[in-house]
């Protein structure tokens, strides 16, 4: 009888201590710790503009929807095949003339604002990627990453180091 039921104690510790380690990077089931406005800020509207729909924050993340995001940087958001594919509209216009040539109406104090602003945005991003890479690495403990984690590992590299030469360029326009 004795065996039993240290049996069904080792099995139960086992249970519990395998749904302990499961997979923590989906957010279903979590709860919404808050829910904020988002503000946009760019060079050419350095008072910003805040988005229609808000943000949430779950474990200390913030979620930005998607679609409204990509809508107001200039993309298409769509979904195909469990992937979410951002496609860069056509009439998308950039700014392309020198400081010479942009109008005074911008003071470089609201430059220079601006600027900053799109450093820590940058950097925020940055961040991210570097918790999303250290979670990939962090599942190597369990054996060999999937394809799928190896692909995304490095895409999100790729991305990080796009970031890194951004805030680059960023800050020789400060002059740092």
């Amino acid at each position: 009888m004795r065996r039993f039921f240290v049996g069904g104690l080792a099995g139960a510790a086992l249970m519990f201590s395998v749904t302990a380690f499961a997979d923590g990077t989906s957010i279903v089931g979590k709860v919404i710790q808050g829910e904020y406005s988002v503000k946009v800020i760019k060079v050419a509207n350095p008072s910003g503009e805040t988005l229609s729909t808000k943000s949430i924050a779950v474990d200390g993340t913030t979620y930005v929807p998607l679609r409204v995001a990509a809508d107001t940087f200039g993309y298409d958001a769509d979904f195909q095949n469990k992937t979410v594919i951002l496609t860069e509209r056509s009439d998308r216009t950039v700014n392309t003339s020198t400081p010479e040539e942009t109008s005074t109406s911008e003071t470089p104090v609201d430059t220079t604002e601006a600027i900053k602003t799109q450093i820590k945005q940058l950097e925020t991003k940055q961040s991210d990627i570097i918790s999303q890479m250290t979670s990939i690495k962090m599942k190597q403990v369990n054996g060999p990453l999937s394809e799928e984690d190896t692909k995304k590992y490095n895409d999100l590299e790729a991305e990080g180091k796009a970031i890194m030469n951004q805030i680059e360029e960023l800050n020789g326009q400060l002059g740092k």
